[in-house]
């Protein structure tokens, strides 16, 4: 016999969006294209830094100014190497493009609170939309569209970091119903990640808890998997390769999938 239980715990924070935009220039990028081209970016990112002379420290004849001289120059060869790859990555993150991989789906029309309810990626999600423009919308839905864009980091700031690990953190992306000549952000949305399809662990040949730490990825699959509790015998061994065969329906947060960090807990008896 063998007995499993899955113990998560999930943090998820939430940021309303319920503004009406006028529709920007959507990219004729599609989402797969955009982010390979954001990976090539990073790619050439890496490359010119790496490219880049070493800095000596100050020698003990050089005088400050002359060594605040060098160090300049040597930021502002970086800028001109590095700063037109990180603008061009923040612009395309900036963008907004259609995903045709997850169209929207009508679901309900709350007229009172002037909301629709649209099933996007597995879940509902919320957009903020007044009765006429909503029933006109319903009257034909097969042209609205789902866009949303790549956000991560702020592009004022771009040029003014100096290494990798400066570059601005994360920023929510933003995702929006796109119809006619108007964008209506979703807003809420927010839900736990879920098992949807998993196998069982062979049993080590002995009884106890493990313990996993691990990040359920945007597109459902597990990573960065770690032991907390350790039961040793094989069993840590079984508990990852077990866990890496599971498959869960992503958290979301302000109705995009988003990467959060769980844990699961394996019980062993025979």
């Amino acid at each position: 016999m063998k007995y499993l239980n899955f113990v998560g715990c999930f943090f998820l924070a939430s940021r309303a969006l319920v503004a009406q935009a006028p529709l920007p220039d959507i990219s004729k990028l599609t989402i797969q294209e955009a982010q390979e081209r954001i990976r090539e970016l990073e790619n050439e990112i890496s490359d010119a830094l790496a490219s880049m002379p070493a800095l000596p420290p100050k020698d003990q004849f050089e005088s400050t100014s002359d060594y605040n001289k060098r160090n300049q120059a040597w930021f502002d060869m970086e800028d001109r190497r590095v700063k037109p790859l990180r603008v061009a990555r923040e612009q395309l993150k900036q963008q907004f493009y259609v995903d045709s991989s997850a169209k929207p789906v009508f679901v309900s029309y709350d007229a009172d609170a002037e909301v629709v309810t649209a099933n996007i990626y597995g879940g509902s999600c919320s957009f903020k939309i007044s009765r006429a423009a909503a029933k006109e919308m319903h009257d034909s839905w097969s042209g609205v569209s789902l866009v949303h864009n790549l956000a991560e980091g702020d592009l004022q700031r771009v040029g003014q970091s100096r290494t990798a690990a400066q570059i601005p953190p994360a920023t929510q992306p933003a995702m929006a119903l796109a119809w006619g000549n108007q964008l209506y952000f979703g807003f809420g949305g927010s839900s736990q990640p879920s098992v949807i399809s998993k196998i069982g662990p062979q049993y080590p040949g002995v009884n106890g808890t493990v313990m996993l730490s691990l990040v359920v990825n945007e597109d459902g699959k597990p990573g960065d998997i770690k032991v907390v509790k350790s039961l040793g015998m094989g069993a840590d061994e079984e508990a990852i390769k077990t866990v890496q065969q599971w498959r869960f329906r992503p958290a979301r947060n302000n109705c995009m999938p988003a990467k959060i960090r769980t844990t699961i807990e394996f019980n062993f008896r025979k």
